[in-house]
């Protein structure tokens, strides 16, 4: 059979969008994150240059690694996918009799590119709900550094609030919560007001305001982006980024005001998105990853009837351990923010 593997352009984005769309209806592995209007984002808020691979079988596409690329002097880090980790790794049709052969031409691929470009790593978050073909990654990323994650998911056709839930659903509307769509730019600047408190207030890094500016203005009730705010006597006191594919619902950014946490502004907000989503005929509610399974993070997506799912991170390093000890932590992540670029207990040991 002969498959062709190339760079994406801007002019495949509609064979993109297809390939992408018809593959999401069957399979939850596809994000809203693997969408052209998530790599505008990135790119516009400069955490890399796509870098993104295609590969293809009499010009029709079969497969596809979304990747992208972070320069630094004459260096540079690759990463399927960067920036606070989404589940990426090749996409492709899991029935395929040539599956395999897709895989190898795609990995082989990016990490000939990764070379050529002087990487100093190449990583690769496989993907979601999907480790059937993790041994794919073990035999072409040989000599990689692999890093077992955790991740929490709903079904969403089996979503049903427990006598929890609806208690606090019930307080909040009983507070008078209400849920709105952005309305403008005040909306935007409340709403990263929120979550840059959040950040502080946690200790967790933040995504740039542009980023939020990006999504919501893309933001559609039937896109890939979506966004929603939840307000008590007409003010902000809360907001969720959701970002879709065909068949799951990524949460993305969540935020709310500590002071209206009792009126549980963010509980319906969930709620609402869940069932959206659900009448959107999407199969998958996606929560990400959590700091640990003991954080509180976890306790309040397992509060949901969560199970937990699994994923891993391989990292192939192009460097000597040597030369990202030289580095250091914060060398490393001051040249290549948003990156995986190497694990720093590795480091460290």
């Amino acid at each position: 059979m002969n498959f062709t593997v190339r760079p994406l352009q801007r002019e495949d984005d509609d064979a993109l969008v297809a390939f992408l769309d018809e593959l999401g209806r069957k399979n939850s592995s596809v994000l809203g994150y693997h969408f052209p209007v998530y790599r505008d984002m990135l790119e516009h808020v400069e955490v890399g240059s796509a870098a993104s691979l295609g590969c293809f079988q009499d010009e029709i596409l079969v497969g596809y690694l979304p990747a992208f690329i972070k320069e630094s002097e004459e260096e540079c880090a690759f990463s399927s996918m960067p920036f606070f980790g989404p589940n990426a790794g090749v996409l492709c049709d899991g029935e395929s009799e040539w599956l395999e052969e897709i895989h190898a031409l795609l990995l082989n691929e990016s990490l000939a590119l990764a070379v050529e470009k002087n990487a100093v790593s190449a990583s690769y978050y496989t993907p979601f709900l999907n480790s059937s073909n993790e041994e794919f990654y073990t035999q072409h990323l040989q000599d990689a550094h692999v890093i077992d994650k955790h991740t929490t998911y709903i079904e969403l056709e089996t979503y049903e609030p427990d006598s929890s839930l609806r208690y606090d659903l019930r307080k909040a509307e009983s507070a008078g919560v209400k849920i709105i769509s952005s309305r403008g730019e005040e909306d935007i600047l409340a709403l990263n007001d929120i979550y840059q408190k959040n950040c502080t207030d946690y200790g967790i890094p933040p995504k740039p305001i542009e980023c939020l500016r990006f999504l919501i203005n893309a933001s559609k009730e039937g896109g890939n982006t979506t966004t929603w705010l939840a307000t008590l006597n007409d003010k902000v006191v809360a907001g969720l980024i959701m970002i879709f594919s065909p068949t799951t619902a990524s949460y993305y950014l969540p935020c709310s005001l500590h002071e209206f946490r009792t009126q549980q502004p963010s509980t319906l907000l969930i709620h609402h998105a869940m069932l959206h989503a659900r009448q959107r005929g999407m199969k998958h509610w996606n929560w990400e990853s959590s700091p640990s399974k003991e954080s509180g993070v976890y306790k309040f997506k397992k509060k949901w009837g969560s199970l937990d799912g699994s994923y891993k991170i391989y990292v192939k390093p192009l460097r000597n351990t040597d030369y990202f000890r030289s580095q250091g932590v914060k060398g490393i992540s001051e040249r290549f923010p948003y990156f995986f670029v190497f694990p720093f207990n590795v480091l460290q040991s």
